[in-house]
């Protein structure tokens, strides 16, 4: 996700958070418990799962398309 958000491609990287944030996936708490709270991919997918929310319209995602330099592939 983090490569796919350095390329820019922002169409890609909310349709994985959005994969990884379905129920049957979330329901995984032993993989869960395996990732430290505070380890580097754990805060990594919860920076990215802010950026791809849909609170305010999508507003974080939208901010992170218009900032880009182009190329660019967005939501």
């Amino acid at each position: 996700c983090v490569a796919l958000q350095q390329l820019q491609n922002y169409h890609s990287l909310s349709a994985i958070v959005s994969g990884l944030g379905n129920a049957s996936i979330l329901r995984l708490k032993h993989t869960k418990e395996a990732l430290a709270k505070k380890s580097k991919a754990a805060k990594q997918f919860s920076e990215l799962s802010d950026l791809c929310s849909m609170s305010g319209s999508f507003k974080n995602l939208r901010d992170a398309v218009n900032r880009g330099d182009p190329p660019k592939i967005p939501y």
